[in-house]
Parts: structure tokens; sequence; C-alpha cells
């Protein structure tokens, strides 16, 4: 067991959020969800297990009743390369991978179509509630005294919300998603609770 759980933390700001989509290779035979259905049975990359882009393909292959094997790589950069030589038929990331490699977006996987991609439809509209997104924050311990906290969480704040550093969040395509207070702490529990569920779905050893 693990010395520590989500307890043990205190959520101090959200600073990102970004939803996936599901991808695959734009030269192959699979390019739309209908494509993957016909074939039944597919494999999925990730960049390495219990990542959100495992997560997030395997619940997807659930949803869709396929037959899917899972095969991590070290990282994006070798998913993609498995993609490109069909290793892999599908993988999940942030929609700035469409800018970055020769894959075609087929799925997103959020609550309404992504700005990035509008022509991709999401999961929801072709029958399959699965959302997922990357995200990040900044925690500290849960025995650091309310007053640093309050402090961190105002400095936080002010730090997300500044011009430079929406610019520079620009500029790396993130989509920021400002959160503080019992917002992002109500959050991460949402989140912990949903992520627990597709790990003991998906059956990945804790």
């Amino acid at each position: 067991d693990l010395p520590y759980n989500i307890d043990s933390w205190q959520p101090i700001c959200n600073i990102y959020q970004s939803n996936l989509v599901l991808v695959t290779n734009k030269k192959g035979p699979l390019q739309s969800v209908d494509d993957l259905v016909k074939k039944g049975k597919i494999t999925y990359g990730s960049t390495g297990p219990g990542t959100i882009n495992h997560l997030a393909s395997a619940a997807s292959t659930a949803a869709l009743g396929l037959e899917g094997r899972h095969v991590p790589d070290k990282g994006a950069g070798p998913a993609m390369l498995s993609l490109a030589n069909g290793t892999i038929d599908l993988f999940a990331d942030t929609p700035v991978i469409v800018t970055r490699y020769d894959v075609t977006p087929i799925a997103a996987l959020s609550p309404e179509r992504l700005p990035e991609v509008p022509d991709v439809p999401t999961m929801k509209e072709l029958g399959h509630d699965v959302q997922f997104s990357l995200w990040a924050g900044v925690f500290v311990s849960s025995k650091v005294p309310g007053e640093i906290v309050e402090q961190l969480t105002k400095a936080c704040d002010e730090a997300v919300n500044s011009d430079a550093f929406k610019e520079s969040a620009k500029k790396i395509g993130i989509n920021l998603r400002p959160m503080i207070g019992q917002e992002f702490t109500d959050f991460v529990h949402r989140e912990y609770e949903s992520m627990k569920g597709v790990v003991n779905a998906v059956g990945i050893k804790k």
C-alpha cells in the first residue's frame, strides 16, 4: 500500500486543463470511430501503464465494445512511431498532437466539440459519454498551516491570471483553466473517484 492518499494533499490551484482526442494514423485504414467498430479488435498505445492516455484509450475501447490490447511506449514521440508503423491503431492525447504529427482526430473526449478540432465529433455525440482531460495544478501537504495555504492560493491565482502567463500558455498550446479554493478541491475529488473507477475497470494493479 502507498504511504499516502488523497487526503494527504491540500489542493492550491489548478493551472490548465485540456480535453483529449482519439487519433489514428492519417495514412491508415482507420479514419473514423465506425472504422474502429468494424475492425472489432484493435491495439492502442500510451506513454506508459496507468497514464491518462492509457486510461482514456482503454475506457473508449471498452465503451465501443472493442477488444483492445494495450501497447505502452516511453513517450508520445515513440508512440507516434508505433502509430505510423502500424504497431498500434489508436492513441489519445491533447489536440496539439494533431498539429505536430500526421494523425487523424476521430473523436473528442469532451462534453462539447473542441475549438482546436471543431469538425471532430465528441464521443458523447456518437453515443458514448467518455470524457478525459489532462490537467495540472499545485498541491501542498495537508499538514501545511492554513495561513500559508492562503498565501500560496492567492499567489497562484494571480500568476495564472497574469497576462504574461496567459501569453506563454498560448505559445505552447496550453488551455488555461484556473480553479482555486473549494472549486479546485471539489474537482480533484470528482476526478479521483472517476479515475478510480476506470483504474478498477481496466484492471491496473495498485
